[in-house]
């Protein structure tokens, strides 16, 4: 499982300040933007999760703060 951000801020330097302040342990990549976002995966909220398979396909999509017990719920109903 590999987990990944992705930041649409605009600024790489408000995204390092977000990674340092929250201690983030995982890459985050910096999107082109809400829309190019929209237009990849449809409507989104901030912040979505996306549990994505080996194959490229969504299998959950979770908009909203989600806690680590739903995660790992939904990960376990699809292995």
């Amino acid at each position: 499982m590999v987990v990944l951000g992705v930041s649409v801020d605009e600024s790489p330097g408000a995204v390092k300040k977000f990674v340092k302040e929250l201690r983030v342990n995982y890459p985050i990549l910096l999107g082109g933007g809400r829309d190019d976002l929209q237009q990849a995966f449809g409507p989104i909220g901030f912040p979505t999760l996306y549990i994505i398979d080996r194959d490229g396909q969504i299998r959950s999509q979770q908009m909203g703060l989600t806690s680590i017990e739903e995660v790992e719920r939904t990960i376990n109903l699809l292995l």
